[in-house]
């Protein structure tokens, strides 16, 4: 098994139990490891690798938003979403095997670093699916008392409208938002706000607070049928 490295990450937000650390950013410290056989990409094929960069933008996005309580949560919430086969315009590899690594170097000062280390393989894990929309199949990769982490697959001219406490991030294809063409790996803009989806359809990451998904169908769209959450 070949393996890719990401290692030295680190950034704001807002993670831990205590009040404190709910109020006040600290540094998140994060290595990732992948493991796939990169011979196809050895030979110059692009999608028979991962986007590095887009890695660190959907890691940075699940933990800056989801303000979690605990590293557990959120490293189960990255390890399954690394290891999720390639969605909608997703072109990319299969990832088998994740380890993720997270360390909180300020929380106990000049003490020991308090961290955990995560290692899952793609069998292992089997996603809660619902279809809360027409057109959206929503993957539940973490759900805790506060935050839920999903991936949304929606269908090719798929409209939504999503409430104020969800964030959305495409990861692949069409989407515009309020008007707005949203880049891949690129947060959507915040607040009540309706999405359509393109062509291609898209694979897109969303962390709601509550941990409840907030996804209705458009007030002006009578085809959009409300379905399970």
């Amino acid at each position: 098994m070949d393996l890719i490295h990401l290692d030295d990450i680190a950034f704001p937000c807002i993670i831990g139990m205590y009040a404190l650390e709910q109020e006040r950013p600290q540094q998140l410290e994060v290595s990732l490891s992948l493991g796939l056989s990169l011979e196809a990409a050895a030979d110059g094929d692009f999608e028979a690798t991962v986007d590095y960069h887009g890695v660190l933008c959907d890691v940075q996005f699940v933990a800056q938003r989801g303000h979690f309580h605990m590293l557990e949560s959120l490293g189960c919430a990255l390890a399954r979403l690394l290891l999720r086969p390639p969605g909608p315009a997703e072109l990319r590899a299969q990832v088998q095997q994740a380890r993720v690594t997270l360390r909180k170097p300020e929380t106990l000062g000049e003490g020991p670093t308090p961290g955990v280390e995560i290692n899952r393989s793609a069998d292992e894990f089997i996603p809660t699916c619902a279809e809360p929309l027409r057109g959206i199949v929503a993957e539940a990769l973490v759900k805790t008392r506060t935050t839920g982490v999903y991936r949304l697959l929606l269908s090719p001219g798929t409209r939504l409208s999503v409430g104020s406490g969800s964030s959305l991030q495409l990861i692949a294809g069409a989407l515009r938002v309020a008007d707005v063409e949203v880049a891949p790996h690129t947060m959507a803009p915040r607040g009540e706000v309706t999405a359509v989806v393109g062509a291609q359809g898209a694979t897109v990451l969303c962390v709601s607070r509550p941990a409840d998904l907030d996804l209705r169908a458009p007030a002006d769209d009578a085809s959009a049928v409300r379905g399970g959450g």
